[in-house]
């Protein structure tokens, strides 16, 4: 009730900033509408969560750290965090290191030794060190004296339902109300309506009794036999000491993670936002060396995930098909032209490309992102493209018009201007409307201003570099 209470506060204080359109709440969990682009987290009722949507993307930025100080000061007794809203399914924090053992309490050794070193690194915002298990809960551990019991007819599952029904309710059915159905508990109380607080005290009952014999229903019919003394003997109860030797409150872990059926807890950490020069990768490489140095006792493991554990396993797995991408493409075009000179000339093109892509990225301050990658995987093929236009174009001038090299070389770069700026401004200006988009900005960046840059390349550089590989001269 207090974690429901305190998320209808917040979500009223933050609808009142001009900046925020709506604000959606949710508790125990991640909602579910949303589930298929996040984490769907699994928080329990002491868990909420804010999802604030703003005008655009410059709204969010401005918003974000005024709302985390806002709240933060409004509800100190709670733990907030403010995250902007992406598609990392598998993590909560920018940087997590995953340790995963058999043992629970050298898996919380590990995990606090972790977020002692991020806590001591001037990169990382010491409000986010946590780590994803929840906090030890409380337990009570009864001796069960089974002798006792089986006099008593008492068995255990008797004993989960007499401290269940003296605790919250015992559930026993339900009814229904109009449109929804109502849980019906079954509650041990005393005289007075109060919690009993001595737990010796409470009543266990057996369902082994709750029958009537033979025996029993004729001496109600011929002596008149009391039904109260009948009830009594069905219904009769034994103090929670006479089937337990101890109880004995203890702690236990409330939630333990697995990874590949091996227990896992991960030790995260956020970078400072309020520190300009704190990024992730700043964070783990500040880190890396100390954590890397934790000695792990023989079994357990270490490796690091989070959102650059992500990227960077995305990233690998693109990067180790570029090999194959080359060779075929060096297959095609060796295939296409036969001759390697050829080959050469629209492959050494392509290096030059970065001279146009690294200024666009510092001056617009996107960064190099793995949409960006892919837009620069993407620019091969477009460049290969329009190097193959113009060089095939020269050689079938001399072929087949019987045009001197030198003027093959000046033909063939007037006549492919059109075509290859035609289809490399059809292409730049259908990255314009990505330029805005916070996921795909890097991406539109990366290929219009490389492929600017392709272009002037293929009509001004690649002339002058055929023109020397195949020792051309003006007749």
């Amino acid at each position: 009730d207090v974690v429901r209470d305190n998320l209808m506060e917040m979500s009223e204080m933050l609808e009142k900033d001009p900046r925020i359109i709506r604000v959606s709440a949710a508790q125990a969990s991640a909602p579910a509408h949303y589930c298929l682009v996040r984490p769907m987290t699994s928080g329990g009722d002491c868990y909420g969560e804010l999802i604030v949507d703003c005008k655009n993307y410059d709204s969010v930025l401005k918003a974000i750290s005024g709302v985390r100080s806002q709240l933060r000061e409004a509800f100190p007794q709670a733990y907030i965090r403010t995250r902007k809203y992406n598609f990392s399914v598998g993590t909560s924090h920018t940087v997590e290191v995953e340790f995963t053992g058999p043992d629970p309490a050298v898996l919380r050794s590990l995990s606090a030794q972790a977020e002692e070193i991020m806590k001591n690194c001037p990169y990382v915002d010491k409000y986010s060190v946590e780590n994803n298990w929840r906090p030890t809960g409380k337990k009570y551990e009864l001796a069960y004296n089974q002798f006792n019991a089986i006099r008593s007819g008492i068995s255990r599952g008797d004993i989960g339902n007499a401290l269940q029904a003296a605790g919250d309710g015992l559930p026993i059915g339900v009814i229904p109300d109009q449109d929804r159905m109502v849980m019906v508990n079954l509650m041990v109380r005393n005289q007075d309506g109060s919690r009993i607080s001595n737990l010796d005290a409470v009543p266990v009952w057996s369902t082994l009794n709750i029958h009537v014999s033979d025996e029993d229903m004729g001496s109600i019919l011929s002596s008149g036999k009391a039904a109260s003394e009948l009830k009594d003997k069905m219904f009769a109860t034994v103090p929670l000491t006479s089937v337990a030797d101890s109880i004995v409150l203890s702690q236990e872990e409330s939630m333990v993670l697995r990874y590949n059926g091996r227990r896992a807890i991960e030790a995260e950490c956020d970078p400072d936002p309020d520190n300009d020069c704190a990024t992730a990768a700043k964070v783990v490489s500040s880190i890396r060396k100390d954590i890397e140095s934790i000695e792990l006792p023989e079994g357990y493991g270490l490796r690091w995930i989070g959102d650059m554990g992500i990227q960077n396993e995305a990233i690998n797995n693109i990067l180790k098909y570029i090999p194959l991408t080359l060779f075929l493409m060096l297959g095609i075009l060796l295939f296409l032209f036969g001759t390697w000179k050829k080959v050469f000339l629209i492959i050494i093109c392509f290096p030059f490309v970065i001279c146009g892509i690294t200024p666009s990225l510092l001056i617009s301050g996107q960064p190099f992102t793995f949409m960006a990658i892919i837009g620069l995987i993407g620019l091969i093929g477009m460049m290969v493209k329009n190097a193959i236009v113009l060089v095939d174009e020269i050689g079938r001038l001399q072929k087949e018009e019987g045009y001197a090299p030198y003027n093959a070389v000046v033909e063939a770069t007037v006549s492919r201007v059109r075509p290859v700026l035609m289809a490399s401004l059809t292409t730049i200006l259908g990255m314009v409307p990505l330029l805005g988009d916070p996921m795909y900005g890097s991406m539109a960046v990366c290929i219009m201003s490389g492929l600017t840059v392709g272009t002037m390349i293929t009509l001004l550089l690649l002339p002058v570099l055929y023109t020397v590989l195949y020792h051309i001269k003006k007749a």
